[in-house]
């Protein structure tokens, strides 16, 4: 694929007093539980005066990658939009939902962002953050801005704060950093999309200096910490190649494009995506490079049979896949890594 280049990037924070409603979307049971406390409670409101409030609940936040993209890094752009205007260190207050998963809050814990979590409407000064990237659709002679927090299922990819990614996640900083000396890493997957021969992967990725990591199994911190000055990175598609915001390698000489992190994404041969984490890459000022699982007779026939649009996930998206280690070397001699 050729080359990503990121075309400038406009930025709005805006506050205004007044109330932010719960989330309309979720699970059936989701639904069902808000329905009982609100026949129990009664509508609540929840009073923050004299806060920045951040409300996240629209957001995914089951999905690592949504909460550190779309809910951390514009808490963290807007106080320091804020801070500077205000000519003072200011807090955002995120609002997540009462049973927001484990994941989630850890991140804004060691991110050390405040949290307010609640069902309820919550009433304070409410901060929406929303982007610009102009493209062949939208000049920028015309802006038409988009809330990066919203409530589609997929927020657009010109909407994301990635330009701004790395400079983000490292001037705030997080508890328990721990300095590691870790140049190149393998970031398998188990369950879902995981390889069919990932022991071959990971000794073949071994005897070149690459370090497998499990990040299911690792806390925030440490996830952090690996990820910070890593410079090659092989990893199979899926949330925790976000991680890679708080790479740092991109912003010690950010005039020359593509010199920091270089990375290999292995992705399946039903991902339909054009994207997958390439823009991410390009934003922290690093190299990527995609390669597809090998084509099976199961994926023909999701799409010769499955009548769905050209765009749309196939069934067997999910299904574990094989990948070439020749691919792998390939692709690690484009990065020149």
């Amino acid at each position: 694929m050729p080359e990503e280049h990121l075309q400038p990037l406009q930025v709005k924070v805006e506050v205004r007093t007044g109330r932010s409603e719960p989330r309309k979307s979720g699970s059936t049971r989701w639904k069902l539980y808000r329905a009982i406390a609100k026949a129990v409670k009664g509508e609540q409101i929840v009073d923050c005066p004299e806060r920045f409030l951040l409300d996240g609940r629209p957001e995914l936040d089951t999905n690592i990658a949504h909460v550190i993209e779309n809910i951390a890094a514009p808490a963290l752009f807007a106080k320091q939009m804020l801070s500077k205007r205000l000519g003072q260190d200011i807090d955002i207050h995120v609002i997540l939902r009462k049973r927001a998963p484990s994941l989630a809050k850890e991140v804004f814990e060691t991110l050390g962002i405040p949290v307010i979590y609640t069902d309820d409407r919550v009433y304070g000064d409410l901060v929406s953050v929303s982007a610009f990237r102009a493209n062949d659709n939208q000049p920028v002679e015309d802006p038409k801005f988009s809330l990066i927090i919203n409530d589609e299922a997929v927020s657009s990819v010109d909407a994301k704060l990635y330009n701004l990614h790395a400079t983000l996640f490292n001037d705030a900083g997080f508890s328990g950093h721990e300095p590691l000396e870790v140049e190149k890493i393998f970031i398998p997957r188990r369950g879902k999309r995981n390889l069919l021969n990932n022991d071959e992967v990971e000794k073949f990725l071994a005897e070149k200096g690459f370090k497998t990591y499990y990040f299911e199994d690792l806390t925030c911190s440490q996830k952090w910490s690996i990820t910070r000055d890593v410079k090659v990175v092989v990893a199979v598609h899926g949330a925790a190649l976000s991680h890679l915001v708080f790479n740092r390698v991109g912003l010690q000489n950010p005039a020359l494009p593509h010199s920091g992190v270089k990375v290999v994404e292995l992705y399946s041969p039903g991902w339909a995506s054009r994207w997958a984490h390439r823009r991410q890459i390009t934003g922290i000022n690093g190299q990527w490079c995609g390669v597809r699982g090998q084509v099976t007779p199961k994926l023909l026939n999701d799409i010769d049979f499955s009548n769905l649009p050209p765009e749309a996930f196939r069934p067997s998206y999910h299904d574990p896949f094989t990948v070439d280690c020749k691919s792998i070397q390939m692709a690690l001699d484009y990065l020149g890594a």
